[in-house]
Parts: structure tokens; sequence; C-alpha cells
């Protein structure tokens, strides 16, 4: 699966979450959840806004 379609299955997961918080915590789903965020990468870093006087 490529990083595109691990954002569904984040949402997906944040779904799930909101109908059974408990269930967000059991070992399959943390790490389901953490293969997703892993697949996606780090977020670039922001760039620097230049402040006009």
């Amino acid at each position: 699966m490529t990083g595109c379609a691990r954002r569904p299955a984040l949402r997906f997961l944040d779904d799930a979450k909101r109908l059974d918080p408990a269930g967000d915590a059991r070992p399959e789903v943390r790490a389901l959840r953490q293969r997703a965020s892993d697949a996606l990468g780090p977020k670039p870093p922001l760039k620097p806004v230049p402040l006009r006087p």
C-alpha cells in the first residue's frame, strides 16, 4: 500500500476510535496506526515566512 492509500487507513482508524475509544489501545490497532503513519513519512519542515516591518 502506498503512502496515498495510508491516509484513508488513518481516517478509518480515527473514525473507529470515535466509536470505540478503548479499542484504539489494542496492540494490533496501535500497530496498524504506526505502520500507516510511518508509511506517510516525516512531515516536511515549514518554510520560514519573511516578516514585513
